[in-house]
């Protein structure tokens, strides 16, 4: 355990698989950073010679010696070295009869091997904190004594053997967060931390990204906010010159700007319900309806085209209110039996063609139409990490704590491959990193007094 007096935290943690090979980067210079301010007067390094691997030693540039050349009192020139590291020991206990000088200097040793023995505990307990429950397990299997007999260095070593070599999915793990659009516009600063981070891990992985692609692939993050537009098109102005841009100006500047910027400016897009233009599916909207229309004015005995799959078109996104209640989305959650009787019975009307899937999606869409609609109760909260009322909201990672759909029905996600079966299945916004949206979605009013329970398929009393 740390000493009491002294807590090192190491961020991020490596305690998502998914993620622990893109955050490897960022954890170890973490970690270097920090101990490096740790044991100040007993090194020129502080604590880094507890944690630092042979090649990061190496390359410090305090522990490099520079060469020096002749002097004309005939020292030959001595090459340029490193340093080596500070031998760490208890010393020998002074002898019997020894001077006050003896005695003194084994107390000053004692007192540095102290320090960073302290040192080295709470760096070795930061770094275990940091580690996720499986990791530790395959260290505890691959080390008869377990992790607390490995040392900060070489406990720094077994992780980079871990989480030193990236894959084909961290690639493009990284890039899909690198598109992911900037949902809350308050988590500006975090969005812009997390692309600095990301791009700091593809250098690692010997996988740099030019400043032309970093700056746009920020901008079409931030497309949805437009109170950006008139910053980026002001820096672009004063560097006009396309091939000397740097991200880290581009970025900088927006973030000494973000301050002043309204926040109250509703994001492009709509709000969280959308549907596809009929007709402009590409490639998978069947009609099975060919009418045989007589007479005029095209009143034939045809029946309407009921389209049969998903289409690829292009959103349009209308108020909720505005939906078609055939058109909203489809939760598979649990249904009212009430309302499951009441969508069979009109099914039944319909024609025998229909198939089971349009059935299920019709009885869907009655309930989300009740949930959206049946309830006049307001939340207090704007946003939460946990359901504000489990009785009535769903998660989305996309669209937040919403009335209608759960993550696996949202069609923003499933037709965007940046979204990966985590974002689908999270249910809450800290089952994802970066989090989802934690936004929750007003209640509406409609002049009912009791709100619809959509557990119970009832409305409370």
């Amino acid at each position: 355990m740390a000493p009491t007096h002294s807590k090192l935290t190491i961020f991020p943690w490596l305690d998502a698989p998914l993620y622990n090979r893109i955050r490897y980067p960022q954890w170890k210079i973490y970690l270097y950073n920090a101990s490096q301010k740790l044991c100040t007067s007993l090194d020129a390094t502080g604590a880094y010679c507890l944690v630092a691997r042979n090649d990061d030693w190496d390359i410090h540039p305090k522990n490099i010696i520079p060469a020096r050349p002749a002097t004309p009192g005939g020292t030959p020139p001595q090459p340029s070295a490193i340093r080596a590291r500070p031998v760490i020991a208890m010393p020998a206990f002074y002898r019997a009869g020894a001077t006050v000088y003896e005695r003194e200097t084994w107390k000053f040793e004692k007192e540095n091997f102290e320090k960073f023995d302290e040192a080295e505990t709470t760096i070795h307990a930061a770094i275990v904190e940091s580690l996720a429950q499986g990791t530790i397990r395959t260290i505890n299997t691959q080390h008869v004594a377990g992790i607390s007999s490995l040392t900060s260095l070489q406990l720094v070593e077994v992780i980079h053997n871990l989480y030193n070599t990236p894959t084909l999915q961290d690639i493009t793990t990284i890039e899909a967060d690198l598109k992911r659009p900037l949902l809350n516009f308050e988590d500006f600063l975090d969005h812009v931390t997390d692309h600095v981070n990301n791009y700091e891990s593809l250098r690692s992985f010997n996988q740099p990204a030019s400043n032309i692609t970093k700056i746009q692939t920020f901008k079409d993050s931030i497309r949805r906010w437009s109170q950006f537009d008139t910053l980026i098109a002001t820096w672009e102005i004063n560097n006009s010159n396309v091939v000397t841009r740097q991200f880290s100006d581009f970025t900088d500047y927006l973030c000494d700007q973000y301050g002043n910027l309204p926040t109250d400016v509703k994001p492009r897009g709509g709000n969280a319900y959308n549907v596809r233009q009929a007709g402009k599916g590409r490639g998978r909207s069947k009609g099975k309806g060919k009418g045989r229309g007589k007479g005029k004015d095209d009143k034939g005995k045809g029946k309407p085209d009921k389209g049969k799959g998903r289409g690829l078109g292009r959103f349009v996104y209308w108020d909720e209110q505005d939906i078609p209640a055939n058109k909203r989305q489809r939760p598979d959650h649990q249904v009212s039996s009430a309302v499951n009787d009441l969508v069979d019975g009109a099914a039944e009307q319909e024609d025998d063609a229909v198939s089971v899937h349009s059935r299920t999606s019709a009885r869907s869409s009655a309930s989300a139409a009740h949930q959206v609609h049946g309830s006049h109760t307001s939340s207090p909260l704007t946003s939460s990490a946990r359901n504000p009322d489990p009785k009535l909201y769903y998660y989305c990672h996309y669209h937040g704590w919403n009335l209608s759909h759960a993550g696996p029905d949202c069609r923003v996600m499933l037709n965007d491959n940046q979204y990966d079966r985590s974002h689908l299945e999270a249910k809450s916004p800290n089952d994802t990193t970066p989090r989802g949206n934690d936004q929750i979605e007003p209640i509406g009013h409609d002049g009912r007094k009791r709100p619809f329970l959509k557990s119970w398929g009832t409305y409370s009393s």
